[in-house]
Protein backbone atom coordinates (compact mmCIF):
# COMPACT_ATOMS: atom_id res chain seq x y z
CA UNK A 1 0.00 0.00 0.00
CA UNK A 2 1.60 3.70 -1.15
CA UNK A 3 0.85 6.41 1.00
CA UNK A 4 -0.54 9.62 -0.93
CA UNK A 5 2.09 12.17 -1.27
CA UNK A 6 0.03 15.37 -0.48
CA UNK A 7 2.31 17.90 -0.94
CA UNK A 8 2.10 17.45 -4.72
CA UNK A 9 -1.95 18.76 -4.45
CA UNK A 10 -2.40 22.15 -5.08
CA UNK A 11 -2.99 24.87 -2.31
CA UNK A 12 -5.90 26.72 -2.21
CA UNK A 13 -5.33 30.08 -1.85
CA UNK A 14 -6.75 33.03 -0.16
CA UNK A 15 -9.50 34.56 -2.32
CA UNK A 16 -10.95 38.23 -2.33
CA UNK A 17 -13.65 37.06 -0.36
CA UNK A 18 -11.65 36.06 2.29
CA UNK A 19 -9.43 39.50 2.50
CA UNK A 20 -13.05 41.44 1.96
CA UNK A 21 -14.02 39.44 5.55
CA UNK A 22 -10.79 39.82 7.51
CA UNK A 23 -10.53 43.68 6.41
CA UNK A 24 -14.35 44.30 7.57
CA UNK A 25 -13.77 42.53 11.15
CA UNK A 26 -10.74 44.68 11.83
CA UNK A 27 -12.38 47.82 10.98
CA UNK A 28 -15.23 47.00 13.37
CA UNK A 29 -12.55 46.01 15.78
CA UNK A 30 -11.37 49.55 15.68
CA UNK A 31 -14.75 51.20 15.89
CA UNK A 32 -15.94 49.50 19.14
CA UNK A 33 -12.07 50.28 20.52
CA UNK A 34 -12.76 53.86 19.45
CA UNK A 35 -16.56 53.93 21.05
CA UNK A 36 -15.13 52.27 24.15
CA UNK A 37 -12.70 54.86 24.70
CA UNK A 38 -14.85 57.61 24.27
CA UNK A 39 -17.71 56.06 26.66
CA UNK A 40 -14.77 55.76 29.05
CA UNK A 41 -13.88 59.25 28.99
CA UNK A 42 -16.89 60.73 29.17
CA UNK A 43 -17.67 58.47 32.33
CA UNK A 44 -14.82 59.89 34.27
CA UNK A 45 -15.62 63.05 33.50
CA UNK A 46 -18.94 62.94 35.05
CA UNK A 47 -17.63 61.03 37.64
CA UNK A 48 -15.35 63.93 38.08
CA UNK A 49 -18.10 65.96 38.36
CA UNK A 50 -20.17 64.07 40.64
CA UNK A 51 -17.18 64.28 43.07
CA UNK A 52 -17.02 67.95 42.46
CA UNK A 53 -20.19 68.71 43.47
CA UNK A 54 -20.15 66.38 46.54
CA UNK A 55 -17.59 68.50 47.49
CA UNK A 56 -18.51 72.06 46.43
CA UNK A 57 -22.28 72.56 47.60
CA UNK A 58 -22.38 75.43 44.94
CA UNK A 59 -22.05 73.34 42.67
CA UNK A 60 -25.09 70.94 43.49
CA UNK A 61 -27.36 74.09 42.27
CA UNK A 62 -25.51 74.31 39.23
CA UNK A 63 -26.23 71.61 35.95
CA UNK A 64 -22.85 69.85 35.96
CA UNK A 65 -22.38 69.48 32.28
CA UNK A 66 -23.84 71.40 29.16
CA UNK A 67 -22.74 68.84 26.23
CA UNK A 68 -25.59 66.60 26.12
CA UNK A 69 -24.37 64.73 29.36
CA UNK A 70 -26.67 66.24 31.34
CA UNK A 71 -29.25 63.84 32.00
CA UNK A 72 -26.69 61.13 32.92
CA UNK A 73 -24.80 63.89 35.08
CA UNK A 74 -27.80 64.74 36.64
CA UNK A 75 -28.72 61.18 37.48
CA UNK A 76 -25.71 60.33 38.90
CA UNK A 77 -25.75 63.51 41.11
CA UNK A 78 -29.15 62.57 42.42
CA UNK A 79 -28.14 59.38 43.23
CA UNK A 80 -24.91 60.40 45.26
CA UNK A 81 -27.17 62.50 47.45
CA UNK A 82 -30.43 60.27 47.87
CA UNK A 83 -29.35 56.53 47.80
CA UNK A 84 -31.87 53.95 48.15
CA UNK A 85 -31.36 53.53 51.47
CA UNK A 86 -31.33 56.82 53.00
CA UNK A 87 -34.96 57.51 50.76
CA UNK A 88 -35.85 54.02 52.53
CA UNK A 89 -34.77 55.25 55.91
CA UNK A 90 -36.55 58.64 55.62
CA UNK A 91 -40.11 57.16 54.45
CA UNK A 92 -39.60 54.65 57.18
CA UNK A 93 -39.57 57.36 59.98
CA UNK A 94 -42.61 58.58 58.60
CA UNK A 95 -44.72 55.34 58.64
CA UNK A 96 -47.34 54.75 61.04
CA UNK A 97 -46.54 51.20 62.86
CA UNK A 98 -49.82 49.78 60.98
CA UNK A 99 -48.86 51.10 57.66
CA UNK A 100 -47.02 48.35 55.43
CA UNK A 101 -44.45 48.97 52.44
CA UNK A 102 -45.30 46.68 49.24
CA UNK A 103 -43.13 47.89 47.03
CA UNK A 104 -40.89 50.82 46.11
CA UNK A 105 -39.81 52.04 42.98
CA UNK A 106 -37.37 54.99 42.45
CA UNK A 107 -36.38 57.25 39.17
CA UNK A 108 -33.36 59.31 39.09
CA UNK A 109 -33.02 61.72 37.15
CA UNK A 110 -33.75 65.80 37.93
CA UNK A 111 -34.27 64.92 41.45
CA UNK A 112 -35.70 61.22 42.59
CA UNK A 113 -39.64 60.28 41.43
CA UNK A 114 -40.86 57.98 43.79
CA UNK A 115 -43.95 55.60 43.34
CA UNK A 116 -44.63 53.40 46.52
CA UNK A 117 -47.44 50.73 46.64
CA UNK A 118 -48.61 50.96 50.68
CA UNK A 119 -50.85 48.92 52.97
CA UNK A 120 -52.48 50.07 56.02
CA UNK A 121 -54.66 48.26 58.13
CA UNK A 122 -56.79 50.96 59.31
CA UNK A 123 -58.53 54.05 57.14
CA UNK A 124 -56.57 56.40 60.15
CA UNK A 125 -53.07 55.01 60.02
CA UNK A 126 -53.29 55.58 55.83
CA UNK A 127 -54.16 59.13 56.36
CA UNK A 128 -51.55 59.74 59.20
CA UNK A 129 -49.33 58.57 56.84
CA UNK A 130 -50.63 60.86 53.99
CA UNK A 131 -50.22 63.73 56.42
CA UNK A 132 -47.40 62.75 57.74
CA UNK A 133 -45.81 63.04 53.73
CA UNK A 134 -47.57 65.71 53.72
CA UNK A 135 -45.61 67.98 56.42
CA UNK A 136 -42.11 66.57 55.68
CA UNK A 137 -39.94 68.98 53.70
CA UNK A 138 -38.05 66.06 52.42
CA UNK A 139 -41.21 64.65 50.24
CA UNK A 140 -43.22 67.67 47.84
CA UNK A 141 -45.59 66.71 44.13
CA UNK A 142 -47.57 64.08 46.56
CA UNK A 143 -49.80 62.25 44.46
CA UNK A 144 -52.00 59.66 46.64
CA UNK A 145 -53.45 57.33 43.42
CA UNK A 146 -57.25 55.31 43.78
CA UNK A 147 -57.51 53.36 47.24
CA UNK A 148 -59.20 50.55 48.27
CA UNK A 149 -61.59 52.26 51.69
CA UNK A 150 -63.12 50.00 53.80
CA UNK A 151 -61.40 47.83 56.40
CA UNK A 152 -57.23 47.80 55.36
CA UNK A 153 -56.41 50.21 52.77
CA UNK A 154 -54.15 49.42 49.76
CA UNK A 155 -53.14 52.47 47.74
CA UNK A 156 -50.24 53.77 45.49
CA UNK A 157 -48.64 56.99 46.21
CA UNK A 158 -46.38 58.91 43.67
CA UNK A 159 -44.38 61.94 44.96
CA UNK A 160 -40.32 63.37 44.59
CA UNK A 161 -37.79 62.98 47.04
CA UNK A 162 -35.92 66.53 47.49
CA UNK A 163 -32.80 66.01 46.97
CA UNK A 164 -29.67 68.13 49.17
CA UNK A 165 -29.34 70.62 45.51
CA UNK A 166 -33.15 70.71 44.93
CA UNK A 167 -34.55 74.30 46.30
Amino acid sequence: MTARDFSTRPVRRSGLLDSTLVALGALGFVAVAAATLVTRRDLTEVIAAVEDARRDPVLRRTPLRRDGQEGLAAQAQATAEAPPARILAELAALMPGDVRLNGATLTYGEGVAVELSVVAREEAAYDRFLERLAASSLFTDLLPGAESRGGAISAPIRMRYRTGGAP
